[in-house]
């Protein structure tokens, strides 16, 4: 199975061009932020989307609806059969498209008390990779396993949870192991290559998913 993504730079989209695609409820949910950075980054990666989208279905990007599944895992009410997630930290934003339900993360590494979130949020086997590792080494881990948990959360449409401590994630890729309770289908985390100081992630139900990299046809 393929899916295509887009690891995009938001410094080199141009806000007015795809604040220009936002509905008026996604319009007004860029204004609910105090921060410029914050409603440059919602309208530039969600202008992203619907241009990306736009040409999936070959339709005007303006046109298109969201709907909200469970979880609030996003669809198209036209297209149920296409699947997308999107993601966006610091500078990028990182979309994905597929055949199959799917989910992906983007995080910044950076300075935060990781080894208490780790302690709270992480597997006793993904803790114990963070133990056997060097102080950067392991930060940047703790970021990787991090994404592949987001993106999953996200692909199964189960959303926050408070049994992360209870999902194991592959730090290099693979088989994901979560209780029943939570999905009952197997997923498989990639890790993705990111920018320098980033990770990323992309989650699906396929062991032999390609991702195919996208970024460079997306035109602002």
């Amino acid at each position: 199975m393929i899916a295509s993504f887009w690891l995009l730079d938001l410094r080199c989209i141009a806000l007015d061009a795809m604040r220009a695609l936002l509905s008026a409820d996604e319009q007004a949910r860029a204004d609910q932020y105090r921060q410029e950075g914050d409603i440059a980054r919602f309208a530039k990666s969600r202008g992203a989307l619907r241009r990306i989208l736009a040409e999936r279905t070959r339709q005007d990007a303006r046109d298109l609806v969201f709907v909200e599944g469970g979880g609030r895992k996003p669809g198209l009410r036209d297209y149920p059969s296409l699947h997308f997630n999107l993601s966006h930290s610091g500078d990028f934003a990182l979309i994905a498209v597929g055949a199959q339900p799917l989910g992906v993360d983007i995080e910044a590494i950076r300075d935060i008390d990781w080894r208490a979130l780790a302690a709270m949020n992480f597997h006793p086997d993904e803790r114990a990779i963070l133990h056997q590792r060097s102080e950067g080494a392991a930060r940047d881990a703790f970021f990787q396993f991090w994404t592949h948990k987001e993106a999953f959360l996200k692909a199964t449409g189960i959303g926050l949870s408070e049994h992360l401590t209870a999902i194991k994630t592959p730090l290099e890729g693979g088989l994901i192991s979560a209780p029943k309770t939570l999905s009952s289908d197997a997923w498989y985390a990639i890790p993705l290559d990111a920018p320098h100081g980033y990770a990323a992630s992309i989650v699906s139900g396929s062991a032999q998913l390609a991702p195919r990299d996208l970024t460079a046809s997306f035109s602002s």
